[in-house]
């Protein structure tokens, strides 16, 4: 990709819409055909309806007292920044094989449950509901600790809805 400033080089301004470019690139515009501004499509008659602005020259002189100095300095930072986006892309490919690779060595070795793909949310999910499951199976024992106390008046009744998930522990224990 060649690099160019954007700096305008020899004004020339379109008159129907006073959009400025540079020279070289206005006249390679309108010789491809484009009879329009490139920046509003202002219909341009012909080449004829742009004129050179050496005030606008005068200005950027001013502004830009060394352009070449410039452009040279804007250059070397493109190209520092451009070999910056490499080495950062090759960093990321770097550590997107390293996991991919582990990856497959993980598979490799069948350390794959069916656990091991679920995603962070949903292990969180199937947590919380084992504690409140441990919480309300300490709950039920709690219940039935009070009713073996208290079996002569009603104190430690179990709430149904209770008894049943203490009789399928018990099922499953």
């Amino acid at each position: 990709m060649l690099y160019q400033s954007g700096i305008i080089k020899k004004t020339r301004t379109v008159m129907e819409c006073l959009h400025r470019f540079c020279r070289e690139c206005i006249d390679k515009s309108m010789r491809m055909g484009n009879n329009e501004c490139p920046a509003c499509r202002t219909h341009c008659a012909s080449r004829r309806s742009l004129r050179d602005d050496p005030n606008y020259d005068a200005l950027i002189a001013a502004l830009y007292p060394d352009i070449e100095k410039y452009e040279e300095e804007e250059l070397a930072f493109h190209e520092e920044e451009r070999t910056r986006n490499e080495q950062i892309q090759a960093s990321i490919a770097q550590i997107f094989q390293r996991q991919s690779e582990a990856l497959i060595r993980r598979r490799t070795f069948g350390k794959d449950t069916p656990d091991a793909f679920i995603t962070r949310s949903q292990r969180n999910n199937r947590s919380s509901f084992l504690r409140r499951r441990s919480s309300r199976a300490t709950e039920i024992q709690g219940s039935v600790d009070n009713e073996d106390e208290n079996d002569n008046n009603n104190m430690g009744k179990i709430h149904p809805p209770l008894m049943s998930d203490l009789l399928k522990l018990r099922q499953d224990g």
